[in-house]
């Protein structure tokens, strides 16, 4: 498809179904369900303390239709700038839990923050309908993401000059993409970096031997193996089934992954992978002209320091100064804090600390709001 017609046709379908959702979002009481998606999740609706919540949707255009949980502060009476949250791989839902990190940055930016933020279930999970979550590829889940971030663009009740995308681990990956070209004024980052999903999935795996193997004289060797597999996997687009028939001592080496099934890589399709690895991180994010805050998490094993700093190397070649990256001591992927790096592989000992990486990330949106126009 030609990309002009595709952008206008996207921006088309973004307008129809905003300006549905914000006539639901402003005629129905905060914290009732919206715009007619059936409650499946059997726990009560999010409550934050200083914040209203909407629970709403999107219809895609492929025909999904998206659970969007929308928090701007209660006594909010203008316009308010806004985070859109792109959260992880696996297929757990976006809504609050009793008790974890992740839960813990995203009560803080939603109650005390004083921006509004939009969360959106991906397909199949929580109340979203569509295609089931552990068959949605990559590509289809940045499409979604893209749909729902123009929605929350058009709306009246948020500060369209100032809404911000802020992406968590795989989040981190999709954010540039999911924003090209929408009006954005920054991005937030954290857990996940620019270099491909071959080096990441690698990386992850050296990392987790060197905490796990009793005899780290096998590393190099199992290491290698991995890299044999990873290289028929991701680089050359193949299935674990294919590589097995092809060559049936591959198969120890799958099953002995971290995350891995018959039909499936942390609950993903292959094909999820595939298009992961596909993606031009790098050539999204020379794209960017708006301020970027890079964050990584000192013990985050899941990636590496450097692949979170080639995100801001990339934005600070077209612009020095225009993206910040920090290091969060002694924290892992998921906002908790540990004595050293094998206490955060094991997550033994650890204290949580969402609400210190929300000041951070709430802060330095203070910092930039209109700083890009």
């Amino acid at each position: 498809m030609n990309p002009s017609i595709f952008v206008l046709s996207l921006t088309l379908s973004v307008l129809a179904t905003s300006l549905s959702l914000v006539a639901c979002a402003q005629s129905v009481p905060p914290g009732e369900m919206i715009a007619g998606l059936e409650r499946k999740l059997d726990k009560p609706l999010d409550e934050t303390k200083g914040a209203t919540i909407e629970y709403g949707s999107i219809a895609t255009r492929d025909g999904a239709k998206l659970r969007t949980i929308f928090s701007k502060p209660e006594n909010a009476t203008t316009p308010v700038p806004a985070i859109y949250f792109v959260q992880w791989l696996s297929c757990s839902t976006v809504e609050l839990k009793d008790d974890d990190g992740w839960t813990q940055m995203l009560t803080h930016l939603i109650g005390k923050s004083g921006y509004a933020v939009l969360r959106t279930e991906k397909a199949g999970v929580g109340d979203s309908q569509g295609p089931a979550c552990s068959d949605l590829d990559y590509n289809t889940e940045v499409s979604h993401h893209r749909e729902s971030l123009g929605a929350l663009l058009a709306r009246s009740d948020i500060d369209r000059d100032n809404v911000f995308v802020f992406g968590g681990s795989m989040g981190a990956n999709q954010a540039a993409l999911i924003a090209n070209d929408l009006d954005v004024a920054g991005f937030i980052v954290w857990g996940g970096g620019a270099k491909t999903w071959y080096e990441r999935m690698l990386g992850f795996d050296r990392r987790s031997l060197e905490f796990s193997l009793e005899d780290l004289a096998t590393l190099n060797e199992t290491l290698m193996a991995r890299a044999a597999f990873h290289t028929e996997y991701l680089v050359k687009g193949k299935s674990p089934k294919a590589i097995i028939a092809e060559n049936p001592k591959m198969e120890a080496i799958w099953s002995n992954m971290i995350g891995t099934d018959t039909n499936s890589h942390y609950g993903r399709p292959f094909a999820f992978h595939h298009q992961a690895q596909a993606a031009n991180w790098p050539s999204a994010w020379t794209n960017v002209s708006v301020p970027v805050l890079v964050l990584y998490g000192e013990y985050d094993w899941f990636d590496d320091a450097d692949s979170h700093k080639l995100i801001a190397d990339t934005v600070n070649r077209s612009e020095a100064g225009l993206a910040d990256f920090r290091i969060l001591p002694r924290t892992n992927h998921h906002f908790s804090r540990y004595p050293n790096a094998k206490a955060a592989f094991d997550e033994t000992g650890g204290t949580m600390v969402g609400d210190e990486a929300a000041i951070v990330v709430a802060d330095w949106v203070t910092e930039h709001i209109n700083a890009s126009k």
